[in-house]
């Protein structure tokens, strides 16, 4: 399973890579950095799309003394699926799935829970649609 959902990530990541970003959210002008959440997101609707489940959505906050940072991951029966922390640390590849826990341990969990883009109300949830469509090749009218 961790070579499977490693391929569709990085199918995934690649996807937004080539997206006119434009059209998407603005969580994405700068993608990958500051992109976590939105990112993290479209990756669990692409996941619940291929049947693969629900995942969790997970967003932590690493604190030092002079600096804050905000990430969001996804976690799917124990495997982490993180596509944009090489926006925190550029020595990081542009796609981690593991279960491993170690940059992941890092971060102090402010949310976690089940995640598709259908619980963020309908505001939220027609502009991620709208994103994820764009990112995935469907046009919507």
């Amino acid at each position: 399973m961790l070579d499977n959902l490693t391929e569709l990530a990085t199918q995934f990541r690649q996807m937004i890579e080539s997206a006119d970003r434009s059209k998407l959210t603005e969580d994405f002008e700068r993608f990958p950095f500051r992109s976590g959440v939105d990112a993290s997101i479209l990756l669990a609707q692409y996941l619940i799309d291929l049947g693969y489940g629900i995942p969790n959505y997970v967003r932590g906050e690493l604190y030092e003394p002079r600096l804050r940072w905000g990430h969001a991951w996804i976690e799917l029966d124990g495997i982490i699926l993180d596509i944009t922390l090489d926006g925190l640390f550029s020595d990081q590849p542009p796609v981690i799935v593991t279960e491993d826990q170690y940059w992941h341990e890092m971060f102090r969990r402010l949310d976690e829970h089940p995640v598709s883009i259908h619980v963020f109300g309908k505001r939220n949830t027609a502009v991620l649609r709208s994103a994820y469509h764009e990112i995935i090749g469907l046009r919507v009218h």
